[in-house]
């Protein structure tokens, strides 16, 4: 089968944002149908039965072409399903949709939640599949694009000059002679502090825990992005799932399980550190002890 193209695979990354943002809506504009959130009991079969048949609408329309021509080619490696299956995905029969659709809306109309939640929730519940694959589609997209090499290569660098830019800038707009109203446009077109802040976040730039730059980094950053992907969406690296996905025939330096558990060790002081920053910073607690604390723990929690 045909690899598909590094643009094929960014535009499965966004499959799942539009799948739970088009489904959702469409659920929502159904519900809205009932006054007061009132769902009656006696319209659970129908509601289930429109939850299943728009969840297979919306999961084709979101992929489109290109997306769907990314899952044929993941669900043709060897790879994939050794590793899809490692992480706990298997085939549902569409009794088990249906037992689970109505559950969640009988549960809904007990509790007295509002419709636009339940969209909501029924969308994002039948969207973990394809929430995955997306994911994985955009660490592929970054590995086959070269994106996520040139990141961890350039990426603080390049942070920093901007950074060093905007302080040249503030500074330049503050001189002297600069009028007072041009100087109060200035400051609200360009916002210095804020995006030196932004700058200065976690939400630019994710550093990875890998930046040796030799033969095999562009693998490691794969399965380093993948392990990231596992943890956040299923809670757990699962780095044998990630030792499968180095078998994918795009792969052209497959890392070894060793190296993938180098990479999970480094995330997990990585973020214990982090814990253990926002725990000391939030209940005014040495951070030193708070670390030692958590890393005697199998889970980042702590207690003073």
């Amino acid at each position: 089968m045909v690899i598909p193209t590094p643009e094929q695979f960014e535009r499965l990354s966004k499959s799942a944002e539009i799948y739970v943002t088009g489904f959702s809506e469409y659920l929502r504009k159904n519900l809205a149908a009932y006054p007061e959130d009132k769902i009656p009991y006696e319209d659970v079969d129908r509601l289930v039965q429109l939850t299943i048949k728009g969840s297979e609408d919306f999961f084709q329309s979101s992929l489109d072409l290109d997306g769907l021509a990314c899952i044929n080619w993941l669900e043709s490696e060897p790879a994939f399903a050794l590793a899809i299956r490692e992480v706990g995905f298997h085939v549902a029969d569409p009794a088990h949709w249906a037992e689970s659709h109505e559950k969640t809306i009988r549960s809904w109309i007990r509790n007295g939640g509002h419709t636009a939640v339940l969209a909501f929730r029924l969308a994002r519940n039948t969207s973990r599949y394809l929430a995955y694959i997306s994911r994985l589609g955009g660490a592929i997209h970054s590995y086959v694009s070269g994106t996520g090499l040139r990141a961890a290569i350039n990426g603080a660098a390049t942070i920093a000059r901007m950074r060093q830019l905007l302080l040249e800038f503030d500074q330049l707009a503050g001189v002297d002679w600069m009028p007072v109203d041009a100087k109060k446009r200035l400051s609200y077109m360009v916002k210095t502090e804020s995006a030196i802040r932004f700058l200065d976040s976690d939400e630019i730039f994710d550093q990875p825990a890998t930046k040796r730059n030799d033969a095999d980094l562009p693998s490691r950053l794969l399965a380093l992005e993948i392990l990231r992907l596992n943890y956040s969406l299923r809670s757990k690296y699962h780095k044998r799932a990630v030792f499968h996905l180095m078998g994918l025939s795009i792969i052209e330096r497959p890392i070894e399980m060793r190296t993938i558990e180098r990479l999970v060790k480094s995330e997990t002081d990585a973020h214990r550190k982090y814990m253990a920053k926002r725990i000391a910073d939030k209940k005014g607690l040495d951070y030193e002890r708070v670390l030692t604390t958590l890393k005697a723990a199998k889970k980042p929690t702590f207690q003073s």
